[in-house]
C-alpha cells in the first residue's frame, strides 16, 4: 500500500470475494503483495461510490481518507506491520461520494506468513458518526444542565436521603446568605424548622415512589429569621434529590395555590431539556412545552386538541389506548420506546414517561408526560451490536486461541480456538483467571506484565498454558489492552513443534561443537546458503592463523590451498555437490 503517504511493501493473497458478503459493516480484504483490494457491498452502498469507478487497488481506501488524517493513519498502519502486531484499530474521518465526512473506527487483522512478512490485511470499518453525534448531544444537555443549574434564578440544592448536601447553586447561597462552601459543610434539617421535618419522611416517600414532591417551607436564614419557599423535589437516577426553592414569602394565599398549580409547572416544562405534554382522558393534546412542538414539526395551535396518535408510527399505535385505559384505571405510569412521525415524515425513535393526573377527589383527570429523542442513542446501540457480532465472528474463525480478560486477569470471552487449545469449554474458561492456566512456577519468575499491555505494541512471552488434563503446552502468548484500558486480548499460539525443532537443532550443534573439540584434526563447517565458515581451535593451531585474520566464509580455505591443487579440489568438491543434490541426499540451491 504505497503511496507519497506510505513506505509498506504488502505480500499474500487476494482472499475471499468479500463484496458478496451481507453485512452491516464495510468489509475489506487488501492483498499486501499485489495491492488489490476487495470491499463489501456496504462500501458502495453506503458510501455512494460508483462500483465501476472505484480502482481495484488499495488507493480506493488510502484517497477517501479526510486528508488533515491521512498521514496519521497510514504511519499508524506502518507501525502495526512493522511491529508485526495482530490487530491494527485505527479511529478517523473518511469521504463518502457526495463529499460528506463521516466518523470511522476501522478494525483489521494482520495476516503474515512463515517468514512474518505481511501477506493479507482483512477487517472492518464502521461508520460511527451517529454515536459520536450522540455522545455529543448528550454532553450538550449535560452543559445545558449545568448552565440551568448555575444561572437559574431559584434556589437549588441536592442532597441525599439523610439531608446532607451535595451541590448548591449560587441562587441557593444568596437565599440562605451562607456561602455555598457553608453550605456543603450543613445538612437540610440546619435549615427547617422541626414542625417541617416532620413531615419529610412522607416527601421521600413520595420521590422513591418517582413523583415529584411539592411543599411550602419555611426555611431559616444565616440572620436567624425566615423567608417561605415553595420548594419542588425530585429524586435523581444515582439516589440522591433535587430541590428548587422559589421564594414566596410575599406572596398571598391564592398566590401560594396559583404558584403550585401553574407557575411552577410552566417554568420547570420550559426550561427542560426534554418534551412535556398533557392530554384529558381522551389524550387530547391540552399542553405541550417548546420541545414537543421540535419533535412534530407542528405548532402548539396546529397540536392543541389533537390525538397523540397522529403524531405516533402506525407500529407502535395499537397499545396507546388499552395502555392508557390501564393507567386510568390503576394510576401506575407507563415507560414505552416509541416511535414519532414528524411533520415533515421524518421518524425518529423515543423515551416516553406516561402519569395520570388526580384531581382534588383522587380520580383521574388526564395524563402527563415526558418524551426525549433516543435515536442516536438507538443507532449508536444497533451499530455496536452489529459490531460485536462482526468482530465475534473474525474471533471464532482465528486459528490461534483468543481471550479477552479484564485488567484483573479474569476471562470474559474466549474464542472456539481457545477451547480447542486448552481442553476447557468456554463456560469453563470464564470461570477463571489468565492467571490459573499459567505454569505457577513460571509466573513465580515471569509474572504477567499488565503495564507492558498497554504500551502501543503490547506484550509478548512464551509461556506453559496448564490444559484441563493437567499437562503442560508451550505457547507464545502476545496480548495487548483495548481502547477502553479495562480489557485486554490475548493470543495464543501453540509453539510446541517450533520449541522440538530448536531443541533438536540445539542438540545437534552442541554434539558437532563436542566433537569438533574433542578431535585433533582440524575441523569446519560451512553454511553454503549463508557463505559462513566456523573452524575448531586446531585449524588455528596447526595453520598459525589468528583469529581476527580469518573473514568467517570459505575465502580462507580456498586462498590457502595450492595453486595447483585449487582447480581440481573446487571441482571435486561441486561434483560432490552434484551427486549429493541427484540422490536427493542435499536440499541446496547450489
Amino acid at each position: 500500500m504505497q503511496d507519497e503517504h506510505s513506505d509498506i511493501s504488502f505480500y499474500g493473497d487476494n482472499g475471499p470475494d468479500l463484496s458478496r458478503f451481507p453485512a452491516f459493516d464495510i468489509i475489506r480484504n487488501v492483498d499486501l503483495q499485489t495491492h488489490a483490494i476487495t470491499w463489501s457491498e456496504n462500501y458502495y452502498t453506503h458510501l455512494g461510490y460508483p462500483r465501476h469507478k472505484v480502482p481495484a487497488n488499495d488507493q480506493s481506501w488510502i484517497n477517501p481518507i479526510f486528508p488533515p488524517d491521512k498521514q496519521m493513519v497510514v504511519d499508524s498502519l506502518n507501525l502495526a506491520i512493522r511491529e508485526k502486531q495482530d490487530i491494527w484499530t485505527a479511529e478517523y474521518r473518511f469521504l463518502k461520494a457526495s463529499g460528506e465526512v463521516i466518523e470511522i473506527t476501522d478494525r483489521c487483522f494482520i495476516f503474515y506468513d512463515d517468514q512474518l512478512k505481511p501477506v493479507r490485511l482483512m477487517g472492518t470499518m464502521q461508520d460511527i458518526s451517529s454515536f459520536t453525534e450522540a455522545l455529543r448531544r448528550v454532553q450538550e444537555v449535560e452543559e445545558q444542565y449545568r448552565n440551568l443549574f448555575e444561572r437559574a434564578s431559584d434556589a437549588i440544592v441536592i442532597h441525599d436521603v439523610a439531608g446532607k448536601l451535595y451541590k448548591v447553586n449560587q441562587a441557593a447561597a444568596d437565599f440562605s446568605g451562607y456561602s455555598r462552601a457553608e453550605m456543603l459543610q450543613m445538612k437540610v434539617a440546619d435549615f427547617l424548622l422541626p414542625s417541617d421535618l416532620m413531615s419529610a419522611p412522607e416527601a421521600v416517600q413520595e420521590l422513591r415512589a418517582g413523583k415529584t414532591s411539592y411543599r411550602v417551607r419555611r426555611i431559616r436564614l444565616r440572620t436567624g429569621l425566615h423567608k417561605i419557599a415553595e420548594v419542588s423535589s425530585r429524586m435523581l437516577p444515582d439516589g440522591k434529590i433535587q430541590a428548587i426553592l422559589r421564594d414566596i414569602t410575599d406572596k398571598t394565599e391564592s398566590d401560594l395555590a396559583l404558584v403550585a398549580s401553574e407557575s411552577r409547572f410552566r417554568t420547570l416544562a420550559e426550561h427542560a431539556p426534554v418534551g412535556i405534554f398533557e392530554t384529558n382522558l381522551d389524550g387530547d393534546i391540552i399542553y405541550v412545552n417548546e420541545k414537543i412542538t421540535e419533535y412534530t414539526g407542528a405548532s402548539r395551535d396546529e397540536l392543541m386538541g389533537q390525538s397523540w396518535i397522529k403524531y405516533i408510527h402506525k407500529e407502535d399505535r395499537d397499545f396507546i389506548p388499552e395502555e392508557w385505559k390501564i393507567l386510568k384505571d390503576l394510576l401506575r405510569d407507563s415507560r414505552k420506546q416509541i416511535r414519532f412521525i414528524h411533520k415533515s415524515g421524518a421518524i425518529f425513535w423515543t423515551q416516553t414517561k406516561t402519569i395520570p393526573l388526580l384531581g382534588k377527589n383522587g380520580e383521574p383527570e388526564g395524563f402527563m408526560g415526558t418524551v426525549t429523542d433516543i435515536t442516536a442513542e438507538k443507532l449508536a446501540l444497533e451499530s455496536l451490536r452489529h459490531s460485536e457480532e462482526k468482530f465475534r465472528t473474525l474471533v471464532e474463525q482465528a486459528s490461534d486461541g483468543i481471550f479477552i480478560g479484564d485488567k484483573y486477569g479474569r476471562i470474559v470471552m474466549a474464542n472456539s480456538a481457545a477451547c480447542n487449545l486448552t481442553q476447557f469449554s468456554e463456560e469453563e474458561l470464564l470461570q477463571k483467571t489468565i492467571h490459573e492456566l499459567t505454569d505457577p512456577e513460571e509466573l513465580k519468575k515471569h509474572p504477567f506484565q499488565f503495564a507492558a499491555m498497554m504500551e502501543p505494541g503490547g506484550a509478548r512471552s512464551e509461556r506453559k498454558l496448564i490444559l484441563k488434563n493437567g499437562t503442560l503446552l508451550n505457547v507464545e502468548l502476545s496480548g495487548r489492552f483495548l481502547p477502553d484500558n479495562e480489557r485486554y486480548i490475548a493470543f495464543v499460539h501453540d509453539i510446541t513443534n517450533r520449541k522440538k525443532r530448536e531443541d533438536e537443532i540445539r542438540l545437534s550443534n552442541e554434539r558437532f561443537r563436542l566433537i569438533a573439540t574433542a578431535t585433533n584434526d582440524m575441523v569446519w563447517d560451512w553454511d553454503i546458503a549463508n557463505n559462513k565458515t566456523w573452524w575448531n581451535d586446531n585449524f588455528y593451531i596447526q595453520m598459525g592463523y589468528d583469529r581476527l585474520e580469518v573473514d568467517g566464509n570459505l575465502n580462507t580455505w580456498y586462498d590457502g590451498l595450492h595453486p595447483d591443487d585449487r582447480d581440481k579440489t573446487w571441482t571435486g568438491l561441486k561434483k560432490h555437490w552434484r551427486i549429493k543434490i541427484n540422490t536427493g541426499q542435499l536440499n541446496t540451491g547450489l
